[in-house]
């Protein structure tokens, strides 16, 4: 049963075009067979996939069709952060996926870019939501899944539509590798600026700000609403990325954590890797602290929050991070007394003016 766009293209549940699968269960008393890697929730990124990190369970042969990857398998979140997804691109079958994953693999006549496409469009858009069910805590089941309506073009419009955007997401890209190729070789100068000798004195991080805070809970599914909120993703690349904000209704508890030019968000419960990226606000873009990050606001008596962004953009402080946090299932985290103990320079204003100007060159 299908019905039909203005434009002429027939909307087809998804269950019509894809063959839908959820993961394996976690349990290590009943599994049984090979050990395999695994994908999880925390694997799947929006558009691709982190593969750091990755886990095993036993999985028998029985079971290696039903709960394997294939090429162009699109990778879906059933929870955490429901609908995020990616499409698998490894041409050797072998990877796995545990429970919170859906496997969805559409059939002939289906361009799994294009598919991929719409979904991440209905997901931006805030279309997912009427799909997803729970309280406080949002998933999108198999059989909601099944029910979603895509808008179907004949075989060779999508993939004019999938080969498009994949281009513009190939140029984004490649402006992000150039990005963390430059932050790379700035990360260097600021070490040999920031700890050039002992003459400045040490000061604890929890000296050097005047406000340390967690984000505001809220629904990170519904993506309704006008007010751009903070994700884990939003500093994924050491800057604020606007598109990767979630979104929803401003109200008057929210609008209390809303982040200042100047303010720094810390990336506190990540992967090991991840631990400890920041992102400085430079801007007058209306934006919101959301949970999973971490704001710091400078002290501007001891520091400039330029200064202090440079501080920790450096490896020493990176490394301090790391070596703090506490993993759990492919998950770290740093509590505020961990953020807090850092050591930092603390050098005069003007010393700190001439520093940033230097690592800003």
């Amino acid at each position: 049963m299908s019905r039909e766009l203005a434009g002429g293209w027939p909307l087809i549940p998804l269950s019509q075009i894809s063959e839908l699968s959820l993961g394996k269960m976690l349990d290590k008393n009943k599994n049984r067979g090979e050990m395999r890697p695994y994908l999880a929730n925390i694997n799947v990124r929006w558009g691709g996939f982190d593969l750091q990190d990755l886990r095993e369970m036993r999985f028998e042969d029985r079971e290696f069709e039903r709960y394997c990857l294939r090429y162009g398998d699109i990778v879906m979140c059933e929870g955490g952060e429901p609908g995020r997804c990616a499409v698998w691109l490894e041409a050797e079958a072998g990877m796995m996926i545990q429970k919170a994953l859906h496997r969805i693999r559409p059939v002939d006549g289906i361009d799994s870019h294009y598919l991929y496409y719409a979904l991440a469009q209905k997901g931006s858009s805030g279309e997912l939501a009427e799909y997803m069910t729970g309280g406080g805590i949002k998933h999108l089941p198999g059989e909601q899944l099944a029910k979603i309506e895509i808008p179907i073009p004949p075989i060779d419009e999508q993939r004019r539509i999938g080969e498009v955007l994949r281009a513009a997401d190939a140029a984004i890209e490649a402006q992000r590798s150039y990005h963390s190729q430059f932050q790379a070789v700035a990360m260097r100068v600021r070490e040999r600026l920031i700890w050039p000798d002992e003459r400045y004195p040490m000061l604890k991080l929890g000296e050097c700000i005047s406000v340390m805070r967690n984000g505001a809970v809220y629904d990170a599914g519904t993506q309704v609403g006008d007010a751009l909120v903070t994700r884990i993703e939003t500093i994924a690349d050491g800057v604020i990325d606007y598109s990767r904000t979630g979104r929803c209704e401003l109200d008057a508890k929210l609008s209390s954590y809303r982040v200042k030019f100047g303010d720094i968000l810390f990336s506190h419960i990540n992967s090991v890797k991840h631990i400890g990226k920041t992102a400085i606000k430079r801007d007058d873009l209306d934006l919101y602290h959301g949970m999973n990050l971490m704001l710091l606001r400078a002290n501007r008596s001891v520091v400039i929050p330029e200064y202090l962004y440079a501080v920790l953009l450096t490896e020493r402080a990176r490394a301090f991070f790391r070596g703090r946090a506490r993993v759990a299932v492919n998950q770290a985290s740093l509590n505020k007394n961990d953020i807090a103990t850092f050591e930092m320079p603390c050098p005069s204003f003007e010393a700190q003016i001439e520093i940033v100007d230097r690592c800003e060159m």
